[in-house]
Parts: structure tokens; C-alpha cells; sequence
């Protein structure tokens, strides 16, 4: 007994370093998610997919993208959400796709108003995208209209040639929105005048006004679940 009781400091050492073992994990992998500031956690997606598809619908989407020289790109999107009466859910989600080879993966300084209050937002890591989940478990909203502001930045949107030229190349509406979309309303500010543009909705043109000015606006009608609105711009050379 003498013997045993003298062993027992090295057992609790060697049982304490085995729990601490065990309970290790790699931040920061695929698919692991994390609150927005803070470090990662597991956390339950807001609210499941619906097999009848999302109920919810943006009855308004207005979004402004201004873009200096360096390419840098700041954005804001506003969006007004319909919530039916005859589901619950607890907010929305926004998925972030991985962004060309020249640009910052995925956006920076993101930042979200709800009601015009700051948002709960969770951030779901994939690896070739990013959700964010907009809302509070805790909370459902209330059936009725919702506003949101998603304000982010993008580093290196722009592409050049030798020749000075720059280029744009963005889905300024992304193809993760899982709504139906009732109207939208665009604004690109660019850093010099766009002597060529071209926009897209899916693989229908959509009209673009301020050609060979610094200012673009496209504006569209009702707009599918998952369908971009895709821009293409050359800029002239400075």
C-alpha cells in the first residue's frame, strides 16, 4: 500500500496529459466553423434546406461596389427579406465562393446590420468557400419584411496588361443566394471610365448604362434562386 501510494503523483501526471491529448483539435481545417472575431467553435447551421426549396425571398437587393486604382473593392449590399408566415427560420445565410487566382480568396471586414443592429453571424468554413450564417439560434423572426447591410472588402479585383488596360471581372449578384430574387439594383464606381462592359444574368444579357463613364448601374427584374449577375469591364488606360 506504501508502494502504490507513493505511485500516485506519476499516474495523475500521466492521466492528465492523455485527457489533454485527447481533447486537442486543429484549428481552422475544412469545414469547421467560427463566430466572426472570434475562434473557432462547432455550431448547428441556423436553419435546415427545405426539400421545397427556400421559403424566404429578397424583395429587394441593392448593392454598391467602389473600386480605387490599387484594386481594392468595398461593398455593400442591401437586401430586403420576405419571411412567410408558415415557417420558422432564424435568419439567412450568405455564401462567400472562392474568387479568382489574382484576388484575395474569400472577402475581408465583413461586417452585418440586421434591423439596422449588428448582427449574429456565424462564418462556416469550406474549403473552396464560405457561408455566413446571418441570425441568432435562439431568436425567429418574425414573419414579415427583414433588412440586412453586408458591408466586406475584396483586395486585387482588377487585372492588367502591359498595355495599362485594366479589367473587371465579378459576379456582383452571386450564384449562392438560394431566394428568389424580386428586383436589383447595382452600382459600380470604378477608377477610371469603362470604355467596354458586358453584363450577365445567367446566361441572359442584361442591359448595362454608363458606358465611358466611372459609373456603371445595371438594373434587373425577378431573378431564379442561384442565378449571378455577372459583370465584364475594360477600363481606359491611365
Amino acid at each position: 500500500m506504501r508502494r502504490l501510494r507513493g505511485r500516485w503523483p506519476a499516474l495523475l501526471l500521466v492521466a492528465t496529459l492523455a485527457l489533454l491529448a485527447g481533447c486537442g483539435s486543429a484549428p481552422g481545417r475544412a469545414g469547421s466553423t467560427a463566430r466572426v472575431g472570434t475562434p473557432a467553435a462547432s455550431v448547428t447551421p441556423l436553419d435546415p434546406a427545405d426539400p421545397d426549396g427556400e421559403p424566404t425571398t429578397i424583395t429587394r437587393y441593392d448593392a454598391d461596389f467602389h473600386i480605387v486604382e490599387s484594386g481594392r473593392m468595398d461593398v455593400t449590399e442591401g437586401l430586403t427579406v420576405s419571411f412567410p408566415e408558415d415557417v420558422i427560420r432564424h435568419g439567412i445565410r450568405r455564401t462567400f465562393r472562392e474568387a479568382p487566382g489574382h484576388v484575395q480568396r474569400f472577402p475581408a471586414d465583413v461586417s452585418v446590420l440586421q434591423d439596422g443592429r449588428p448582427a449574429a453571424t456565424e462564418v462556416q468554413r469550406h474549403r473552396h468557400s464560405r457561408v455566413l450564417w446571418i441570425g441568432a439560434a435562439d431568436t425567429v423572426l418574425r414573419p414579415g419584411q427583414h433588412t440586412y447591410l453586408i458591408s466586406y472588402r475584396y483586395d486585387g479585383v482588377l487585372s492588367g496588361d502591359d498595355d495599362a488596360i485594366q479589367r473587371l471581372h465579378w459576379p456582383l449578384v452571386p450564384a449562392g443566394w438560394q431566394q428568389r430574387i424580386d428586383r436589383t439594383r447595382l452600382r459600380v464606381f470604378l477608377p477610371a471610365a469603362a470604355t467596354a462592359a458586358r453584363c450577365t444574368a445567367g446566361r441572359v444579357t442584361c442591359s448595362v448604362h454608363g458606358r465611358h463613364t466611372r459609373v456603371l448601374h445595371i438594373e434587373t427584374g425577378a431573378l431564379p434562386a442561384k442565378t449571378p449577375i455577372v459583370l465584364r469591364a475594360r477600363l481606359a488606360p491611365h
